[in-house]
């Protein structure tokens, strides 16, 4: 399980840090399914406090540093670096038929 779209923003220790955590209530929260236990947002909200708590994380009480515009900016910033590097492996169907007809045409000549 990976977590790569975070890893302009975290060293590889903090990464490694994160996947632990994730892997650890999701395995937490397949449990709570598995048994039935309805549960609701305020429950699950209250459960990722206790669970950060008992593996001594801080939990966020603001809404942090970087502006909904910020994050826009970086979101578009990276699908576009990402776009770039996609279509430049891809070729398209369209590439492709205009290709065949760019192709220059071999013909027979008369006797061959």
């Amino acid at each position: 399980m990976g977590y790569k779209s975070y890893k302009n923003y975290l060293n590889e220790p903090e990464l490694s840090a994160l996947n632990n955590l994730v892997e650890q209530y999701l395995i937490f929260a397949t449990g709570q399914a598995m048994r039935r236990m309805p549960m609701y947002m305020k429950d699950w909200i209250e459960k990722l406090h206790g669970f950060l708590k008992l593996n001594d994380r801080n939990i966020l009480n603001n809404a942090g540093k970087i502006s909904h515009q910020l994050a826009i900016e970086k979101a578009e910033k990276e699908y576009n670096k990402y776009n770039l590097r996609i279509y430049k492996t891809i070729e398209s169907d369209f590439d492709k038929a205009i290709k065949k007809l760019e192709a220059p045409k071999h013909r027979k000549k008369k006797g061959e």
